[in-house]
């Protein structure tokens, strides 16, 4: 972070510790409706690749921070986060803004009773 600003974004598999950076902030000015962050195609790899190896390892929890417009446009995590929804029996902890959760829980077919709204503010109630 440089002067409060968030420069860029870092996917870290916690499995093994690995990193891979996977968008930048643009430089110069940015004209409004435009995202203001690169992605890069590497390190959305990463991120998928880390998601499908969680579930071939069968481990118990994955944790995707954050899912956003560019997951609803079809971009970003979104291939490996709805492959997991389907094969993945496990708990799938999902970040995603607000204004946001009505259209993933749609967008992935998550039935009524099967998700949960937390609040950060609350996330100390979880072990």
């Amino acid at each position: 972070m440089r002067f409060g600003e968030k420069r860029s974004y870092t996917f870290v598999d916690l499995a093994g510790g690995d990193r891979s950076l996977y968008a930048v902030r643009r430089a110069g000015p940015i004209p409004q409706g435009e995202p203001a962050f690169e992605f890069l195609s590497e390190g959305l790899e990463f991120g998928k690749r880390a998601i499908r190896g969680a579930v071939e390892a069968g481990v118990d929890v994955i944790i995707v921070d954050e899912c956003g417009p560019l997951e609803l446009g079809g971009g970003g995590l979104w291939d490996a986060i709805r492959e997991s929804r389907v094969s993945f029996p496990g708990t799938m902890v999902l970040s995603v803004r607000d204004q946001l959760v009505d259209e993933f829980v749609r967008r992935l077919g998550i039935g009524e009773g099967e998700w949960e709204i937390v609040d950060p503010a609350e996330a100390s109630r979880f072990p």
